[in-house]
């Protein structure tokens, strides 16, 4: 347990100093592939003719327009809290293909389609948090999902979650409505880092086609060969799930002592299950 207390808090430190401009080489946003797709994530976002709020601005795309990336700059930018870089894209409007730079702050990680409806989720702000009692501070991000329809929006959620390492990749899913009430479709959206005692957090937005709702999330987070804690969460329509709730399956693994010359390694091994009842709006709690 004393070793899972300071992986913690060297988890932490390493917060503080990600998203910031001594690493410029760390943004989640990071995509190797040159030719990556974009949405437009804020309601406006200038193009502009070189990497810089400077640049001579060239025009100006909506909430919820693609956008091709052809290159990532070295120029970066704070804005709302924000360090991001610039990059150069294309993009079409009016039959014709134009180009220029954009701040990558105001572009979405991703883009989820369904029908006419584009659901995009990316960064609305970044802040500091002061951790008591350790009296120093970590990175929050505000993470929206929004739901954009003929460039308006229809619709946004919002959350908060420890932002640096525990925010170096994002992924997303539609689910259908795996069973639940009032629901059109359930969105997955994950973030989490890529080293040992990170933990990989799983945010879930029930959509009714007018509105999202809160779902309950989870977690994994493992240290090989020391301790590990998974959950599992069971909709209605799958395997082993009751309809009207969802079932958050828990299952946690901690090595209690170590392998010597005359004893082998032991580990506690611990499961739990909680059970939500689902009204069509809100997931409550069965105690």
């Amino acid at each position: 347990m004393r070793l899972l207390i300071l992986l913690s808090f060297l988890i932490s430190i390493q917060q503080i100093s990600a998203q910031t401009p001594d690493r410029a080489d760390y943004t989640i946003w990071q995509n190797g592939d040159t030719t990556a797709t974009y949405f437009v994530f804020a309601n406006k976002a200038m193009i502009r003719q070189t990497p810089s709020p400077d640049g001579l601005l060239l025009d100006s795309v909506l909430l919820g327009e693609k956008l091709i990336q052809k290159e990532i700059t070295k120029s970066f930018s704070t804005i709302k809290g924000i360090y991001a870089p610039w990059i150069k894209v294309a993009y079409q409007k009016n039959d014709d293909i134009k180009s220029g730079y954009v701040w990558i702050g105001l572009l979405g990680f991703q883009s989820l389609i369904k029908h006419d409806t584009a659901f995009i989720y990316g960064l609305e702000k970044v802040r500091a948090a002061s951790i008591e009692p350790l009296s120093f501070e970590q990175t929050k991000f505000t993470i929206s999902l929004k739901a954009i329809y003929n460039n308006g929006l229809i619709a946004a959620r919002e959350w908060t979650i420890d932002g640096g390492e525990s925010a170096s990749y994002v992924a997303s899913k539609m689910l259908g409505n795996v069973g639940l009430k009032n629901t059109h479709e359930v969105f997955r959206i994950n973030l989490g880092g890529q080293a040992c005692g990170v933990p990989t957090n799983y945010y879930y937005h029930a959509w009714d086609g007018k509105r999202f709702y809160n779902l309950p999330g989870k977690y994994e987070v493992g240290d090989a060969g020391v301790y590990y804690h998974t959950e599992t969460l069971l909709f209605p329509t799958e395997k082993g799930g009751k309809p009207g709730h969802i079932i958050k399956l828990m299952e946690e693994k901690e090595l209690i002592q170590e392998e010597t010359a005359t004893q082998k390694e032991k580990f506690k091994k611990t499961n739990k299950k909680e059970l939500y009842a689902w009204n069509g709006q809100q997931a409550t709690k069965i105690k």
